[in-house]
């Protein structure tokens, strides 16, 4: 489950009793409207340089909400601004909501006082609610402002719909514990996101190293003055796969593979596409288990190895290699991601990379005899597995 997922939960467990294990029969179920004070700002004539230069006056626009508290804004206006326009004060600790944009449903809590243009709602404080509490509940209820948003070129929900929510209201001493029960949880959420993150970085960081290992033959103690320094063209025959052309319609319509397919060191075959292959292209354009793909456009050098029991066509921004020469293809395949990982694979073109089939077939690479190379595989596996094991 996601973080944000977690959170929601969290926020949801909040409003229905469960976090605090409250006596929800006390609470009282309001509309926001009832309870406060809810107003929109302005915004002062943008030609106008008389309202924006030199002013002093804190104006907070839609998108820059979604923070817990704002204490500032980027834009501020002048006194003649205020005067000018249907923008006004809003006291410390207001509670702010988008209305438009974007950012529709997003909350923050004021921290010092400020105006705002109209794509913002304020919701003033007073003695029925902590600021945090309105805050989280807000919070909770974005994915149903979302949901009620209208509009065409940008999506939208007005004032009254703000004020119309139904809120769960508790005592402000369980509106404490409450928002206090949420930030612990939050907090820890975001404590074992953070672990999590570190970890991965950290596995990632060991599987580069165990296979800068590997082919500086320290992984196994192999003596590497018996291996021979080539090229992915002398250890493998390649070509990239047919075109698509829409006035191909010549053969038999078959699947094929696509760079959307092809991720490293697996395949996601949930959408396959078609195109048609005559009888005679089928030996140049069919990948078969065993065969080593790497993708020439988009991720440039992402590979892996087919290894299903049956034969696929492929399309011309893959490449299809088939050792030419006794050669593990798994130990290329680790090649292909550690020369990915350390920036040796460079794409050539405009907007879209490629990895042609000339610089690939000059990429040098590292003959180990074949045992060794078997020797090399095994033992990256295995630290794989151990990492694998660890970070799960």
């Amino acid at each position: 489950m996601s973080t944000e997922l977690l959170k929601l939960k969290l926020l949801e467990a909040a409003f229905n009793g469960s976090l605090t294990h409250a006596d929800t029969s006390t609470w009282e179920f309001p509309k926001i409207g009832d309870i406060a004070f809810t107003t929109s700002g302005g915004t002062p004539q943008a030609k106008n340089k008389e309202y924006y230069e030199s002013g002093n006056i804190r104006w907070i626009r839609s998108g820059e909400l979604g923070v817990k508290y704002i204490y500032d804004s980027e834009i501020k206006i002048t006194q003649k601004a205020l005067e000018n326009s249907s923008a006004k004060y809003y006291p410390v600790d207001s509670v702010l909501i988008a209305l438009y944009g974007a950012t529709v449903g997003k909350v923050a809590i004021l921290k010092a006082e400020s105006t705002s243009n109209q794509a913002v709602c304020a919701i003033f404080p007073n003695e029925r609610f902590t600021p945090e509490y309105m805050y989280y509940f807000l919070s909770s209820q974005r994915d149903n402002f979302l949901g009620i948003a209208s509009g065409g070129a940008q999506s939208n929900i007005s004032q009254e719909k703000v004020k119309n929510s139904i809120i769960p209201l508790p005592s402000i001493a369980e509106q404490q514990r409450i928002v206090a029960a949420l930030e612990e949880g939050f907090a820890y959420i975001d404590a074992v996101a953070s672990a999590k993150q570190n970890l991965s970085s950290t596995a990632e960081m060991l599987r580069s190293k165990i296979l800068q290992a590997a082919f500086d033959g320290s992984l196994t103690g192999a003596d590497t003055s018996k291996w021979e320094e080539t090229t992915m063209g002398d250890v493998f025959t390649h070509n990239t796969g047919k075109a698509l052309k829409k006035d191909n319609t010549e053969g038999v319509l078959r699947p094929y593979i696509t760079t959307s397919n092809l991720y490293w060191d697996r395949f996601d075959m949930e959408v396959v596409k078609q195109m048609y292959f005559k009888e005679s292209e089928l030996e140049k354009f069919t990948i078969r288990k065993g065969d080593l793909l790497i993708c020439e456009g988009g991720d440039i050098g992402r590979s892996a190895i087919w290894d299903f029991d049956y034969e696929i066509c492929f399309q011309n921004h893959v490449h299809r290699l088939r050792p030419r020469r006794e050669a593990n293809v798994r130990f290329y395949y680790y090649i292909m991601l550690y020369y990915k990982w350390t920036n040796r694979i460079k794409g050539r073109g405009i907007g879209l990379e490629g990895f042609s089939s000339g610089v690939l077939d000059k990429l040098e690479v590292p003959y180990p005899p074949i045992a060794e190379q078997q020797r090399i595989v095994a033992k990256i596996e295995e630290l794989f597995t151990q990492i694998d094991k660890i970070t799960k």
